[in-house]
């Protein structure tokens, strides 16, 4: 692969070009175009998660969709979260959870860690350590304890069919 990806080119025929593009990744230069656009990523996304709504009105719905199900009662709320990304659903929900004074609520915000073999996607440029550090100071300035953690899905199968034996 890599002799190939040495001797073709973009502007050459169609089946140097193919080849180009298909080994792209062992090309220096791609691996620069892909650091360089990483680091501007997060200002990327939240701008284009400003401008359109659907990833507001979404959010907003299945906040109020956990909110309505909480008993009145409740102690803990253990969101399982599936593509936490970098965790612009959870502000809001940790708002509302401040603004109703109760101060015995506890939530808990567990992201699902991929293995790779489990999904065609390439690495994600999200950053969990941060967005944990960013929503435990946003629930901080609340009122709320909040608890952030990450597992591998087997890994919370087991604890699911643990809970529910006890």
């Amino acid at each position: 692969m890599k002799r190939i990806s040495e001797k073709v080119s973009p502007v050459g025929g169609v089946m140097d070009r193919l080849l180009y593009y298909l080994f792209q990744p062992f090309n220096k230069q791609a691996d620069y175009l892909r650091q360089e656009s990483d680091k501007n990523f997060l200002a990327a996304f939240m701008t284009f998660h400003q401008i359109f709504p659907y990833g507001k009105f979404a959010h907003f719905a299945a906040n109020r969709a956990i909110l309505q199900a909480m008993p009145h009662d409740v102690e803990l709320i253990h969101i399982i979260d599936f593509d936490m990304g970098e965790g612009i659903q959870w502000p809001s929900m940790i708002e509302a959870i401040g603004w109703q004074q109760r101060k015995e609520i506890r939530l808990r915000l567990t992201s699902v860690k991929w293995s790779e073999g489990d999904s065609d996607y390439p690495p994600s440029p999200w950053r969990f350590v941060e967005t944990r550090r960013w929503l435990c100071d946003h629930a901080q300035a609340f009122c709320v304890k909040l608890t952030v953690d990450t597992m591998e899905l087997h890994d919370l199968v087991n604890e699911i069919k643990t809970t529910k034996r006890n």
